[in-house]
């Protein structure tokens, strides 16, 4: 079975082939940075997974339990990158840096 992570050269996004046939759990989770106007730049997040057996049990698992925790943690880690790139941007304005 190979894993190698490849990257699509149209939207420079990495993703991992999926395995054919044997019981598996595949994710992947993107990170994108657009410009946002003039001093702002938005931060996009997305996450996308798979699963194999389709079966009730992997549905409770993966939707109805790590679903909600994974989004608590997202949400936490992205207010946490918020709060860091506007304290620096803040001590910036404050005390500029010559070059």
């Amino acid at each position: 079975m190979n894993h190698a992570l490849g990257a699509d050269p149209k939207t420079k996004q990495l993703g991992l082939p999926t395995p054919g046939g044997a019981p598996y759990t595949a994710s992947t989770w993107s990170f994108v940075l657009t410009d946002g106007g003039p001093n702002q730049t938005r931060l996009l997040m997305r996450g996308r997974l798979d699963y194999n057996p389709p079966s009730a049990m992997n549905f409770l698992i993966w939707h109805v339990l790590t679903d909600p925790i994974g989004f608590v943690m997202m949400r936490r880690m992205m207010l946490g990158i918020q709060d860091r790139a506007e304290k620096l941007s803040q001590s910036q304005v404050l005390a500029p840096t010559t070059r």
